[in-house]
């Protein structure tokens, strides 16, 4: 995959509609397991805990180790948000442009992180919707 990248540099993979798949997929888990029973905040609390976990690892070892880890723990925490890298890198691109803001590894998993639990939550809206038209 590295060769024909570099052979290849016009032809680059999607990973902006990677990204906006992978949080289509993940409304549609918000849909699915969002429960009447439970708020809606709750429930994203709930299922973005993992998430939130990985969060506050990148958070401590980018800040205040200023080094990633070699073992699993180090390279687990910098895949789980690669397919929203694209995307976090994108929105933070617009504001390099009026701060002196670097991008950083915490700040793309940070706005990756506000990614993720807003697609659950308007997944989970879209469950309510669709239930309450039907009664």
């Amino acid at each position: 995959m590295n060769t024909w990248l570099l052979q290849n540099h016009s032809s680059i993979l999607p990973f902006t509609a990677i990204g906006l798949v992978f949080l289509a997929f993940w409304a549609f888990v918000g849909f699915i397991t969002s429960r009447k029973d439970r708020t809606l905040l709750k429930s994203a609390f709930i299922t973005n805990t993992t998430a939130f976990i990985v969060l506050l690892l990148i958070v401590y070892q980018e800040i205040l180790l200023e080094k990633f880890w070699l073992n699993l723990f180090g390279t687990a925490t910098q895949f789980y948000y690669l397919p929203l890298f694209n995307l976090s890198a994108s929105i933070l691109g617009t504001f390099t442009h009026i701060t002196t803001f670097a991008i950083h590894t915490w700040s793309a998993a940070l706005v990756g992180f506000c990614l993720l639990f807003v697609s659950y939550y308007i997944g989970g809206l879209m469950k309510k919707r669709f239930y309450s038209a039907k009664a």
